[in-house]
C-alpha cells in the first residue's frame, strides 16, 4: 500500500511540473508574438549586432589568416621581422630581459574570429536586409506625414557677428501659430542663448546656434564673436540681419531695407508681445503698426527636414563634400558622426599594414573582388560599424569591403581637432644628454610633409595608427578634453627602415661620447638601463602601427611642460622622474587601456594588437 502511495505522489508531481513548464512555454509564447506585432525598432536590433559582435569580436585568427594573403616576398619579410618583435620598447620596447624596469603587462593575447563570424554575420546581414525592407516601407509610409506636419519658419538672421559682452534677440517667424521652440549654442564658452532666445556673446571666437520648431525642424546660425569695436548695427547690415543690439541689450525688429529686393516680408502681430513661441521681443512694445520680419529667400545654414540635415551656401544644397567635419553625400544629406570618432569616418585616408583581401560584402564568406598590397592608400567609404569589423573603402576602382584591424586610419582625419606636430616629418628634435644625434636631429626621416587636408580644411601632418588603436586614442582624447586638455600627437606609425638607420646613428654616438654613454645607462640612483631603452635596435611598436608619441596641452593648445622635451632620449626622460604633467598624461592613455614605457614619458602603445600586428616598412607620399 505504501509503495501505491508513493507512486500516486510521483505520479501528481510529475504532473505538476508538466503544467508549469505547460505555463512557462504559453508566456514566452504570447511575449514573442507580442514583440512581433511591435514596429521594429532599430536600435533594439542594432544592440542584438552588438551583443553578437562581441562573440565575433572574441575570435580574430581564423579570419585573419583568411582576409589576409602576404606575397612570398612579404612572409619572409614579416617572418624575419617577427623572429626580432619580443621587445617592446619605444623604437623596440622592453626586451624579456629587462621587464622588470617595466610596470607594463603585455597582453599579447590576440581577439579571434572563427568560422562561427560566418553565421553570425549572415544571420546579422540577412537580418538587416529584413529591417532595410521594413524601414523602407515605414520611410514611404510616413514620409507624407512628416511633410505634412514639417513646420515652415524663417530666422531674422542666418549669420551673426556681435562683439564680445553683446547680446541680440532670435526672431522666430512662421504662419503657424502656437510654436515650440527650444535653443542650443554648441559652444557655450563662446556664447549662451537663453529660452526665449536671447543670445549672449562671452568670449572671441564662433558658434552655431540651433533654432528647432516643434522637435521637428531646425535651422543653424552661425555666430561670430569679436573684440572689434566695430558698430555692430554695420555687421548686422553685412550679414543680412534684420535685428541690432544697443549698450543696454535692447532688440528692435527692423526690415534689411538693402536687401529689400532679395527678401519678401510678413506683416508682425500688431500687438507684438514676448510668447512661448519666441515671435516678439519685450521691447517691440513701440509703434509696431509697420513692424515686419524680412525672410530671406536665399537659404543658407543648417536645415532639418524629415530628420535629415542639410547645409546651403548662398541658396545651394552642400553636395559630396564636409563642413564642420560632416560629410554630405551626393544628394546632400549630412551622414551622422556613427562610431567613436569626431570627425565622420566617411573620406578618411587608411593604408593596409598587410596584404588584405577586399570583399564584395562585409562578410569573410563575400566574394573576393581583389587585393590590396602592404601600405596600399584607400578611401573609407562607410561610417563605423558596431556589428562588424569590416568597413566599406575604395582603392584604385574597387569598392569593397575589408577588415578594419588590418587599417592604419588617419588619425587628423578622423580626430581633427587634436594638435599634431610629427617632428620626424619636418626636422627631428631627438638628443641625448642635450648633444644631437648626427643623421636624426634636424632631419626630415620620413620624407613627407605636412600638407592641406580637404576633408578637414587645412594644413597637417600624416598620422597613421591601428584603426582600433585608434579609437581607444578617441576616448583619451574625450577625457583629456573633458578635463580641460587637449592632446598633441608627436609620432605614431613610423616605417621600420626608419628604425633600423636611426638606431645605428643613436649607436655611433652613444659609443663614441662618454657623456652621452653615461646619461643613457645610468640614472640619478645609479641603476643600469642601457640604449636599448631609447631607441630600439631592430623593431619598434611605431613599426606595427600600436604606438604614439603625445604630450599634454592646456585648453588653449599650449603644451605643458613635463621633466624634459619630447625627444630626450636618456635617464632624465624615465617615467620615475614624472612631474605632474606628464603624470597627468600618463593617467589619461592609461586610463583608456594604452601601456607605458618605463624609459620615455611620452610613449604609450596598445599591447593588445601588439603581437598580432605586422611589423612593416611602407613610406606615405
Amino acid at each position: 500500500m505504501d509503495n501505491y502511495v508513493r507512486y500516486l505522489i510521483r505520479f501528481i508531481a510529475i504532473l505538476f511540473l508538466v503544467g508549469v513548464a505547460f505555463l512557462f512555454v504559453i508566456v514566452i509564447k504570447n511575449n514573442t508574438t507580442s514583440k512581433l506585432n511591435n514596429k521594429t525598432d532599430l536600435t533594439n536590433v542594432i544592440n542584438h549586432d552588438e551583443a553578437d559582435t562581441t562573440k565575433e569580436d572574441s575570435k580574430t585568427s581564423d579570419t585573419k589568416k583568411e582576409e589576409t594573403k602576404e606575397s612570398t616576398t612579404d612572409n619572409t619579410s614579416s617572418t624575419t621581422n617577427n623572429t626580432t618583435s619580443k621587445s617592446i620598447t619605444k623604437y623596440n620596447g622592453t626586451n624579456s630581459s629587462t621587464t622588470t624596469k617595466s610596470n607594463t603587462t603585455t597582453n599579447s593575447t590576440a581577439k579571434t574570429v572563427t568560422s562561427n563570424e560566418t553565421n553570425s554575420s549572415n544571420s546579422t546581414n540577412n537580418q538587416k536586409e529584413t529591417i532595410k525592407t521594413e524601414e523602407t516601407k515605414k520611410d514611404t509610409s510616413t514620409s507624407k506625414t512628416d511633410t505634412d506636419k514639417e513646420v515652415e519658419f524663417s530666422l531674422n538672421f542666418d549669420k551673426k557677428t556681435l562683439n564680445v559682452g553683446e547680446t541680440a534677440k532670435i526672431v522666430v517667424t512662421s504662419d503657424t501659430k502656437n510654436l515650440k521652440v527650444n535653443y542650443k549654442s554648441f559652444d557655450k564658452s563662446v556664447a549662451t542663448v537663453t529660452s526665449t532666445g536671447t543670445i549672449k556673446a562671452l568670449k572671441k571666437g564662433s558658434t552655431y546656434l540651433e533654432v528647432n520648431v516643434n522637435d521637428d525642424s531646425s535651422k543653424i546660425i552661425e555666430l561670430v564673436v569679436t573684440n572689434s569695436t566695430t558698430n555692430n548695427t554695420n555687421n548686422n547690415a553685412s550679414n543680412n540681419n534684420s535685428s541690432t543690439s544697443n549698450d543696454n541689450s535692447q532688440n528692435t525688429d527692423t526690415s534689411d531695407k538693402s536687401n529689400s529686393s532679395n527678401t519678401t516680408t510678413k506683416p508682425s502681430d500688431s500687438n507684438s508681445t514676448t510668447t512661448d513661441n519666441n515671435q516678439a521681443t519685450d521691447n517691440d512694445k513701440t509703434d509696431t503698426k509697420n513692424d515686419t520680419t524680412t525672410t530671406p529667400s536665399v537659404k543658407n545654414g543648417w536645415y532639418t527636414v524629415n530628420g535629415k540635415k542639410y547645409f546651403y551656401k548662398n541658396g545651394n544644397k552642400v553636395t559630396d563634400s564636409y563642413v564642420d567635419y560632416i560629410y554630405f553625400d551626393k544628394n546632400g544629406v549630412a551622414q551622422a558622426n556613427i562610431g567613436n570618432f569626431s570627425a565622420t569616418l566617411y573620406g578618411a585616408t587608411a593604408w593596409t599594414n598587410q596584404s588584405v583581401n577586399i570583399r564584395k560584402a562585409a562578410n569573410q564568406n563575400s566574394s573576393l573582388l581583389g587585393t590590396i598590397p602592404t601600405g596600399g592608400k584607400v578611401k573609407i567609404l562607410s561610417s563605423d560599424n558596431s556589428s562588424t569589423k569590416y568597413i566599406k573603402i575604395k582603392y584604385n576602382n574597387i569598392t569593397g569591403y575589408v577588415y578594419s584591424d588590418f587599417l592604419l586610419i588617419n588619425l587628423p582625419d578622423v580626430i581633427p581637432d587634436m594638435l599634431y606636430e610629427i617632428t620626424s616629418a619636418s626636422s627631428s628634435t631627438a638628443k641625448a644628454a642635450n648633444t644631437a644625434i648626427p643623421g636624426i636631429t634636424g632631419k626630415n626621416l620620413y620624407g613627407f610633409t605636412k600638407k592641406y587636408n580637404s576633408k578637414i580644411g587645412k594644413e597637417t601632418y600624416y598620422a597613421p595608427l591601428l584603426y582600433p588603436t585608434a579609437k581607444k586614442l578617441q576616448s583619451a582624447y574625450n577625457k583629456a578634453k573633458k578635463e580641460g586638455y587637449n592632446l598633441k600627437v608627436y609620432d605614431a606609425y613610423r616605417p621600420h627602415d626608419v628604425t633600423v638607420s636611426s638606431n645605428s646613428n643613436f649607436r655611433k654616438l652613444y659609443n663614441s661620447n662618454s657623456k652621452v654613454k653615461n646619461a643613457i645607462d645610468y640614472d640619478k640612483e645609479g641603476n643600469y638601463w642601457g640604449p636599448s631603452w631609447f631607441l630600439a635596435s631592430n623593431v619598434s611598436a611605431h613599426n606595427k602601427g600600436v604606438a604614439l608619441d603625445i604630450a599634454i596641452t592646456n585648453s588653449k593648445n599650449q603644451e605643458l611642460k613635463a621633466q624634459t622635451a619630447y625627444d630626450t632620449l636618456d635617464t632624465t626622460s624615465i617615467v620615475k622622474y614624472n612631474n605632474s604633467v606628464a603624470n597627468k598624461l600618463r593617467s589619461i592613455m592609461l586610463s583608456q587601456g594604452f601601456s607605458p614605457l618605463e624609459s620615455e614619458w611620452w610613449h604609450f602603445q596598445d599591447n593588445d594588437y601588439y603581437s598580432n600586428s605586422k611589423v612593416v616598412t611602407f613610406h606615405l607620399k
